[in-house]
């Protein structure tokens, strides 16, 4: 890969890269996404001869970055929406307050599913990345992807059901 080719590949991919890594990293700023996407950008660079698919190694390494960064003590929050920022203006309007808590609700109904089923069902049904992107991504079968999703899916249907949530 040439140092054209590379500018080439990043100019055009920059803006997708920063959007899957916010999807990991969902509350920290966009910056911090842009540092994660540069940093894989010099793991491309430095490993530019031996890569046969550059979009499936960017963002292998993105995702491994960013799961390397959630893991860090530095970002020991919880990945779920924060009640209290959210719904400071929900108070006048009970709609925006039931659309936010139910948010609310699904956020935590994720965050007790297994890691994989996480991974699968927010690549898929929040970042609308097809099956087999997926399935490369965390270098699975495209099968087992959709064995995760559907897992993951019956999981928080049932925890939400079990709260009386309204589906």
């Amino acid at each position: 890969m040439t140092e054209r080719e590379f500018n080439i590949y990043l100019s055009k991919s920059r803006k997708s890269l920063v959007y899957f890594a916010r999807g990991f990293i969902k509350k920290d700023s966009a910056m911090t996404a842009e540092d994660m996407v540069q940093e894989s950008a010099l793991k491309l660079w430095n490993g530019r001869n031996k890569i046969r698919n550059i979009d499936g190694f960017m963002k292998i390494v993105l995702r491994n970055i960013c799961l390397d960064y959630l893991k860090s003590a530095a970002t020991s929050r919880k990945d779920s929406l924060d009640e209290n920022s959210n719904l400071s203006f929900a108070d006048s309007i009970s709609g925006e307050y039931e659309v936010k808590e139910s948010i609310i609700q699904i956020n935590r109904s994720i965050e007790k599913l297994p890691y994989n089923q996480q991974t699968v069902i927010k690549l898929r049904d929040i970042m609308g990345y097809k099956y087999c992107e997926i399935a490369e991504i965390l270098s699975i079968s495209e099968i087992n992807t959709r064995v995760l999703l559907s897992r993951a899916r019956k999981e928080i249907r049932k925890i939400l059901l079990a709260r009386n949530f309204t589906l």
